[in-house]
This record gives structure tokens, C-alpha cells and sequence, in this order.
């Protein structure tokens, strides 16, 4: 029973510390790098530009973090990319980070927020950190 109780408190102890060390970094690294006005335009082209390839979507809404402003996306923008936006502009929404291109035609929007991309991240890098913090697990 003690050393159950041990093992516990050993796992809940290395939980606690990949928690605080693992989304403290990540969110920090996320809000640094998807806030940057030449990454979200980077992220709105290669969108847009994949959309078109395929032949999909006619009227194309781009949304940026509130943090920006849509002059200084709209100046990265390819020029063809820029035609394919509604009113020829981005859009300000209510998120920190990254991008989001809504579709109207198909009803679809391409989800590329810092939110998203932590969950993400956070999902499949989990294990590689806490390998490299605690160790190979069995």
C-alpha cells in the first residue's frame, strides 16, 4: 500500500511539473510566434493558395488576432491572395494568435489559432518532453 501510494505521489509529482514547465513554454512560444504579422500572413497565403489549387471557394473571409492590425497583414499578402479575400482584406476576431479562413459557399473554416495549435501540439509532443525531462518510461 505504501509503495502504490509512493508511485502515486512520484507520477502525480511528474504530471504537475510537465503541466507548469510543458504549457507555460508552449503557450509562451505560441503567443510569441502566431501574433507575428509575417507568420499569420504566411499561414493566410498557404491557405488561400491551397484552397485555389483545389478550385473550392469563391468567397474567402481571412481572420487575424485582435493584436494586429489588417493593414500590416493585408501588405504581406500575395497579391492573388489578397483578390480572393472578401472586400480584398483580412478581418480582426477575437483570438490571440494565428489565422482562421472561413469559406462561406462551403460553410468551412481552416482553424490555424494559437489555440489550435498548442491543443495540437500539446497532443503528440507531450511524451517526447516528458521522456526528455524524466527519462525513458516503461
Amino acid at each position: 500500500s505504501l509503495q502504490q501510494a509512493a508511485a502515486q505521489s512520484v507520477e502525480a509529482l511528474k504530471q504537475k511539473i510537465e503541466h507548469q514547465l510543458f504549457n507555460t513554454q508552449l503557450s509562451q512560444l505560441m503567443s510569441e510566434h502566431t501574433a507575428d504579422p509575417k507568420v499569420v500572413a504566411k499561414l493566410i497565403n498557404a491557405i488561400v493558395t491551397a484552397i485555389e489549387k483545389e478550385g473550392v471557394g469563391a468567397d474567402i473571409i481571412a481572420l487575424i488576432p485582435n493584436v494586429l492590425r489588417p493593414e500590416e497583414v493585408n501588405a504581406l499578402l500575395l497579391e492573388n491572395v489578397l483578390k480572393k479575400l472578401q472586400n480584398q482584406s483580412v478581418v480582426v476576431a477575437d483570438f490571440a494568435g494565428g489565422a482562421k479562413v472561413h469559406i462561406k459557399d462551403r460553410k468551412m473554416t481552416i482553424d490555424v489559432t494559437d489555440a489550435t495549435l498548442k491543443e495540437l501540439l500539446s497532443r503528440y509532443a507531450r511524451k517526447d518532453f516528458r521522456n526528455m525531462i524524466f527519462g525513458s518510461e516503461s
